[in-house]
């Protein structure tokens, strides 16, 4: 800051990762908060965000499968889940007591009024923790690796606490499922975008965002042009997000529409998705070749396909979605809870969930094959941009397309 150059500062934080843990003060804040369970926290947390005008009135919430029955739990069993979301909420008020430093620390210096603050997540509420901790084989596991998980020591160092499906429907209130789902409560994080060049403070926007977003917008607030093909006397990435000052300015009510594309290039030299739900989608044939080309398709293929249920100009997507969303609304909640259910059901009977865990079993596997060692070696050596130049090349599209269907660029 002495030289008076604007600066750019990354701050990742562990918050809230699997291990969760967090100092015992901050631990000790949240005893007894949750003690009424997961049930009652989701439906405080809905009403809160109601309140907030986070989500309308008359917002409902579908019962998660999921979620247990917290009435028919031992009070052994009910003090241990209250302490491991304790310690969640200890570990996020860790992260937002370090954020405040940050920002004292450039009020301090002169620099608050001058700085721009984004706040973002990866994705929804981390969902691994066991159901129930205490049985064997989890401690078992635990031990293996190191960890314990006594009630006493949850959270502190040496201990691996991370919630369980029922405390994580809660924590992502009022938005159904989580991290590993493609629904809501798995995709959908906030991203808060704060500062003087902010026009309109404390609006609220449901428009799409994506974090390839980020940089293309903080390169709009500076005045900087995003580099086109070379920088620095060498070949870069182009970059494949949009600025989204037209958003947070009100001239524009989305930045993405129809003819988008949508890709897993990933499956070219390290490994398939985690969530392998194609097969149920696009049949055996289309997930075959998309897994073995990593292709891509714009919105209109990805109807045609079964893989979104309608396209839209840009300029008719705002009022064709509400319509759905309006014919969504008019049936009552208590039978929509149903409607849904049956789906969920038959997806249980086709083996979805098993699909999904086999796919995160392959995912980790090929990341041990020669190919994906050798490019993860490339991009230490060589750079990301690089390996991924090369990876595409061949293929002519994502980052070496050339105004084709299949260029994300």
């Amino acid at each position: 800051l002495e030289d008076g150059r604007p600066f750019f500062a990354y701050l990742p934080f562990q918050a809230v990762h699997i291990p969760v843990q967090a100092p015992q003060d901050f631990i000790d804040r949240y005893m007894g908060v949750y003690d009424t369970g997961w049930e009652q926290l989701r439906q405080d947390r809905l009403a809160k965000a109601v309140g907030l005008g986070v989500v309308g009135e008359g917002t409902e919430m579908v019962d998660m499968s999921t979620t247990q029955d917290w009435d028919a739990l031992p009070d052994d069993r009910k003090r241990y889940e209250a302490k491991r979301m304790a310690v969640y909420g200890g570990m996020i008020e860790a992260m937002d007591f370090h954020i405040g430093r940050l920002i004292e620390h450039l009020k301090t210096t002169g620099q608050y009024e001058n700085t721009l603050l984004i706040f973002t997540s990866d994705n929804g509420t981390e969902v691994s923790g066991p159901t129930d901790p205490g049985k064997v084989q989890a401690q078992i596991f635990l031990r293996n690796q190191g960890y314990t998980s006594e009630y006493e020591t949850l959270g502190l160092k040496g201990s691996f606490n991370s919630i369980s499906p029922s405390f994580a429907s809660a924590s992502a209130s009022p938005l159904a499922f989580y991290k590993f789902y493609a629904g809501e409560g798995g995709l959908r994080v906030p991203l808060i975008i704060a500062g003087q060049s902010v026009l309109n403070k404390g609006e609220l926007n449901h428009a799409l965002s994506h974090v390839t977003d980020i940089t293309p917008t903080i390169l709009s607030l500076a005045g900087v042009k995003a580099p086109d093909g070379r920088f620095g006397g060498r070949p870069i990435e182009a970059m494949i997000g949009r600025d989204l000052m037209p958003i947070i300015r009100g001239d524009v009510e989305r930045v993405y529409a129809e003819d988008e594309t949508i890709g897993y290039p990933v499956v070219r030299n390290i490994s398939p998705p985690d969530n392998k739900f194609y097969p149920w989608i696009f049949g055996m044939r289309k997930s075959m070749e998309l897994m073995l080309t990593g292709n891509s398709m714009s919105g209109k293929e990805a109807v045609e396909c079964g893989f979104a249920n309608a396209s839209f100009p840009k300029g008719e997507l705002e009022e064709s979605v509400l319509k759905v969303a309006i014919n969504v609304a008019g049936v009552p909640h208590d039978v929509q809870q149903f409607n849904k259910r049956a789906i969920h059901r038959q997806m249980e009977i086709m083996g979805i969930r098993s699909g999904i865990r086999a796919g995160t079993e392959m995912q980790q596997l090929s990341m041990h094959t020669k190919s994906a060692k050798d490019f993860f070696k490339k991009i230490k050596e060589e750079g990301l941009t690089k390996a991924l130049s090369d990876r595409d090349s061949k293929f002519g599209d994502y980052r070496e397309g050339k105004n084709n269907k299949n260029s994300d660029g």
